[in-house]
């Protein structure tokens, strides 16, 4: 496990705040990019959120057996780009999405953006409270992997494998489901390696995906207060992945 810490050249290519919400029973898409759009805050529309749905059905009786229908798209809301490109936000009728982009500073801007961008989302939405809290950072570690250099130099959370069985990855991909008892929370782990690389640094993903379903006032400092607890049990499952060689590398 590396020490929890600041790191200065973090490998966060996005860090996300996300708020789902029950919105005002008057608010649609429509009157919600109207309201955006009449407002100065620093963003550009940039297109439509749209949601995806995929319909399957058995037929136990008659054939044929199994029949899929052809995915359906629906407009949930509106995606805007802060003019200096470092962030991302999406105002839907289902919530609320603020991602900073690389390269990442560090929490405490993102988090006043988001607390920023959530008063006009209020304002246009209404929304009557919060449902689900989280926060998810995807990182890109870089690792020099060399003979004397391997994968758990860097990686402490990685599968043991039998002495009999080939040893060298060349593709992985792991998630795991974690349940954390103090703050209630969920905590999606994955870490990825898409293909290894002939030469220079190996890239591993590894995300941390962190959320309570929840009732939260819509107002008031509870949810920010939560979120900063979700940011340090964030902190704490990704230190706990990783060794102090990996960490120094980004110090």
């Amino acid at each position: 496990m590396a020490k929890p810490r600041h790191l200065t050249k973090a490998p966060i290519t996005e860090a996300i705040i996300d708020l789902r919400a029950q919105v005002g029973a008057g608010a649609t898409v429509e009157s919600l990019r109207s309201a955006l759009q009449s407002l100065d805050f620093g963003y550009e529309p940039r297109g439509p959120i749209l949601r995806g749905t995929f319909g399957f059905s058995v037929n136990v009786e008659n054939e044929p057996a199994a029949t899929a229908s052809v995915p359906q798209t629906s407009l949930i809301g509106v995606r805007f780009d802060s003019k200096d490109g470092k962030y991302v936000a999406q105002f839907s009728i289902e919530g609320f999405t603020l991602s900073r982009l690389a390269p990442y500073e560090s929490w405490d801007p993102l988090i006043v953006e988001a607390q920023r961008l959530w008063k006009i989302y209020r304002q246009c939405a209404a929304p009557s409270y919060v449902t689900r809290a989280a926060t998810r950072f995807i990182n890109n570690l870089q690792l020099p992997l060399t003979q004397r250099a391997s994968y758990r130099h860097f990686l402490q959370s990685l599968p043991d494998f039998s002495p009999e069985m080939p040893q060298m990855m060349s593709r992985f991909i792991q998630q795991f489901y974690l349940r954390d008892p103090d703050t209630e929370a969920t905590v999606i782990f994955s870490q990825a390696l898409d293909q290894a690389v002939k030469e220079g640094p190996v890239p591993i993903i590894v995300d941390v995906d962190v959320y309570r379903d929840h009732r939260f006032p819509a107002t008031g400092n509870e949810v920010w207060e939560y979120l900063n607890r979700l940011r340090e049990l964030k902190n704490r499952v990704f230190f706990s992945a990783i060794t102090e060689e990996a960490a120094e590398l980004y110090a």
